[in-house]
């Protein structure tokens, strides 16, 4: 196969018929970019668009790849059953390698999930929390002491295992005394009781 011969058939043939390279790019699916290179001998066409090409120039598949006008028709079956078996052998490597690469990445992104879950599930993500944090006590909108607030436990993103109590506080009796503890990459916010 001589890309220069091929490439000059290609611009002959598509000249005769009255087709600019865009047309015939269009009727191929292809950019006309790469009939350009085709016919300047840069390249050859892949396997799967030589049947179509000579189909769409009028041309046999053994010309299209000698590079010149030839009429031998026996010749003809052989190359296309030729092409086709190639190209098919080469679609199911394609698809066979593809298929290796989904299952590779399908396997590592299992292996580091399980990694991770085995971390998590021992206690590899959760922070140490020690905490006394000074709190002024309201009740009916008046301050009526100041006590602590002690955090002990670990936490992790969004959940916290531990303790967390009030020293004792005498001089309110509300049943539900509510607090606010947040924890922000910056370090603790608290809130007072309320």
């Amino acid at each position: 196969m001589d890309k220069s011969k091929t490439g000059k058939l290609i611009e002959q043939l598509r000249k005769e018929q009255g087709m600019t390279q865009k047309q015939l790019a269009e009727k191929l699916h292809i950019s006309d970019r790469t009939v350009s290179k085709w016919e300047r001998g840069v390249g050859f066409p892949d396997i799967s668009l030589v049947e179509p090409l000579a189909d769409a120039l009028n041309i046999s598949v053994v010309s299209l790849i000698r590079g010149e006008v030839s009429s031998m028709p026996e010749e003809e079956a052989s190359v296309r059953s030729a092409i086709s078996i190639i190209y098919r052998n080469a679609k199911q490597k394609f698809l066979k390698n593809l298929i290796s690469i989904i299952a590779s990445v399908v396997i590592a992104v299992g292996f580091v999930w399980f990694i991770w879950a085995v971390l998590d599930y021992n206690g590899a993500f959760l922070k140490d929390v020690s905490l006394s944090v000074p709190v002024t006590v309201y009740q009916d909108g008046q301050a009526v002491e100041e006590s602590t607030v002690t955090i002990e436990g670990k936490r992790a993103k969004g959940t916290f295992s531990g303790t967390f109590a009030i020293d004792y506080v005498e001089k309110t009796t509300r049943d539900e005394v509510q607090g606010y503890v947040g924890w922000g990459e910056e370090g603790v916010e608290y809130d007072y009781l309320r």
